[in-house]
């Protein structure tokens, strides 16, 4: 399985297959959290960094298969100690043409008023 690296302070825009992350033994990073992307990738996290972002999928009420931006932040805590917070956000989606090569198109008629 590829794994998805993330980088400080660059967002990653993926689909989670399920909102929980798995509990994940790393040779040299001890436990860890691990994520499945719709895709068949994964992430991984330390532990702390997982809980806080399953916490903050809660609070969106995202479900499992929505897009979302995953976003490593490097962030300065007390005393000037320099830490890491993991941001997770609602993907925007756009209608038209992705990256991809496909299509997003608007629900039904009406959808995008306004436009002719």
């Amino acid at each position: 399985m590829q794994s998805i690296k993330l980088t400080a302070n660059v967002p990653v825009d993926l689909a989670l297959r399920t909102v929980q992350g798995i509990d994940a033994r790393s040779r040299t990073k001890g436990m860890q959290r691990m994520f499945q992307t719709t895709d068949g990738r994964a992430v991984y996290v330390s532990q702390q960094e997982g809980y806080e972002i399953e916490t903050r999928i809660a609070e969106l009420g995202i479900r499992a298969g929505e897009r979302i931006l995953l976003y490593k932040e490097r962030v300065y805590g007390a005393g000037g100690v320099l830490t890491t917070k993991m941001n997770v956000y609602r993907a925007v989606v756009r209608v038209g043409q992705q990256s991809d090569g496909t299509f997003i198109v608007p629900r039904g008629p009406g959808a995008l008023e306004g436009s002719r």
